[in-house]
């Protein structure tokens, strides 16, 4: 993945970071310390994404990415279901062999909680 450099910030006081390649993107926020508080991690793409979510103030959540599309004639704007079990380990190894340009601490902290996700779905 590479880093995505003009990534439009919210009025939060978080700085986000996007990384991106065509099978996955990491989305990272980082407080006024530097350290990671969320971060999804998009994998699947095209055809079956699904995201995990970490958030320090409010754990894990597995979702699906309903991409919109109704039907031939109809495009909607894509949102986040909830999805079942997924391995946290393979998701893990996922991140790894696509985050060549991510830096080593991202990589570091956004493995160590998808391997210390309990498997519940959210």
């Amino acid at each position: 993945m590479h880093k995505i450099r003009a990534v439009r910030q919210d009025a939060s006081s978080l700085h986000k970071l996007w990384f991106n390649d065509s099978r996955c993107d990491l989305f990272v926020w980082r407080d006024a310390d530097g350290d990671v508080v969320r971060f999804q991690f998009c994998y699947g793409k095209p055809a079956d994404e699904h995201v995990a979510e970490w958030r320090a103030d409010g754990g894990f959540a597995h979702m699906r990415v309903d991409d919109g599309e109704a039907g031939p004639w109809t495009r909607m704007t894509p949102i986040f279901v909830r999805d079942g079990v997924f391995d946290p380990a393979r998701l893990a190894e996922t991140l790894r062999a696509h985050a060549s340009e991510v830096p080593r601490d991202i990589v570091a902290f956004v493995s160590e909680k998808l391997l210390r996700w309990d498997g519940w779905p959210r």
